[in-house]
């Protein structure tokens, strides 16, 4: 990752957050004794040396300084579609506003305020920004500071380790304007690697699929601009998919396809690990779309597994509702045992594994306890008791045995 800020030691003293707060060194990708943030920026790089290249006095000077950069520029290409593209789809996420080259959008208000703060766990930090002669109202307010920081502090605490933080930052935004600058730089590098006589496909395949993405999945007919994209909360597809008011057929019948598949592939699982003691939905979908999955759709394609069908009726399916599952899970850090035990499937960003009850091994590691999630009264689910108030059931099967 190439970093957006390198601090000045001689410089320090009248900023926030500066090194002694990011505490960057906790990265494994430290880039040694410079002093840096932990977060990145619009890739414009290459964009900008393609400029010097072709503006250079010394035509050969600028080339032998392209031969040393461009590997450099490359590797950032490659960071961002490998560790900010997680779904392959050719849009990158931010995971800070500050990441985005528009600090104080009020693009980011929404996604910021779905971000709970407890007072009681926020590092304290003074803000130096409100020393400055700027009139307070055209600054961040204290809440947006305050959540700015909750994420500099989380990303410190996960040691800057991107699938870490993927699992767990509240803020991960797909922004129009970074993507675009990224298109634009995919494009200029393509043609810098050419001038040296380097292998473009992959580069020129970034370029057409990120264009691609940003036409069909960021432009917004209603507001006739490009948006941005929460991929915490799905807003795009579910808000339209789910709105009673003004509801969108088209994302409609997409989240319908997507809880199938997700019903038929939860059966598959439950066959394979015989789980008789109750398939467990975790994660942050799909509290969302419990109206979607009640409706008939998931518990279909769930028992929808010919001869064996009459097993699948047997099983009940219920959804987490406890949004702190997964923290608890790993508090517990313990796996299933017996295949008569529950099987939880975890969708992407929950932190909940996807649990094998017959091996009784989990992410957490292994243990020879048959919960699921430990604790009583919290969402803890075990084959001994029922399903609590954190809990809804799917479909009219069998009872879980108590």
């Amino acid at each position: 990752m190439l970093r957006q800020i390198v601090f000045r030691p001689e410089a320090l003293g009248s900023y926030f957050p500066e090194p002694d707060f990011r505490q960057a060194e906790r990265s494994p990708h430290y880039p040694g004794s410079v002093l840096t943030s932990g977060i990145t920026m619009p890739p414009i790089h290459a964009t900008a040396a393609r400029h010097v290249l072709e503006h250079a006095a010394d035509g050969e000077k600028a080339l032998a300084w392209l031969h040393e950069l461009y590997p450099r520029l490359l590797a950032l290409h490659q960071y961002l579609y490998d560790e900010r593209d997680p779904f392959a789809e050719g849009l990158v996420y931010i995971r800070h506003p500050w990441e985005s080259g528009q600090d104080n959008s009020p693009a980011w208000n929404r996604p910021l305020s779905k971000i709970e703060i407890d007072p009681g766990r926020l590092p304290p930090y003074e803000r130096t920004d409100l020393k400055k002669d700027i009139p307070r109202q055209q600054r961040p307010s204290d809440e947006e500071y305050d959540r700015y920081v909750y994420l500099v502090d989380l990303f410190r605490r996960l040691n800057y380790e991107e699938e870490a933080i993927f699992q767990e930052s509240p803020f991960l935004v797909q922004d129009p304007l970074f993507n675009s600058i990224l298109s634009r730089a995919n494009e200029d590098l393509a043609e810098l690697g050419e001038r040296l006589g380097e292998d473009t496909a992959k580069i020129r395949e970034w370029h057409e699929q990120t264009n691609r993405a940003l036409r069909e999945k960021l432009w917004h007919d209603e507001h006739g601009a490009f948006d941005i994209y929460d991929l915490r909360t799905n807003v795009r597809i579910v808000d339209a998919a789910l709105d009673e008011d003004r509801p969108n057929e088209l994302c409609r019948a997409a989240l319908g396809t997507f809880v199938s598949i997700l019903g038929a592939e939860a059966g598959n699982m439950a066959l394979k690990v015989l789980a008789t003691g109750g398939v467990y939905l975790g994660g942050g979908i799909p509290p969302r779309i419990l109206s979607f999955l009640s409706r008939g759709e998931f518990m279909d394609a769930f028992r929808r597994k010919g001869r064996v069908s009459g097993l699948l009726t047997r099983i009940p399916v219920y959804v987490i509702l406890n949004p702190k599952a997964a923290l608890l899970g790993a508090v517990g850090g313990t796996g299933l045992a017996g295949a008569s035990g529950p099987l939880c499937l975890g969708l992407p960003g929950s932190g909940i594994a996807t649990q094998d009850a017959t091996a009784g091994r989990t992410a957490c590691g292994m243990g020879p306890g048959p919960v699921c999630v430990p604790g009583k009264g919290n969402g803890a689910l075990s084959p001994g008791e029922p399903p609590d108030r954190n809990t809804q059931r799917l479909g009219q099967g069998a009872q879980r045995p108590g």
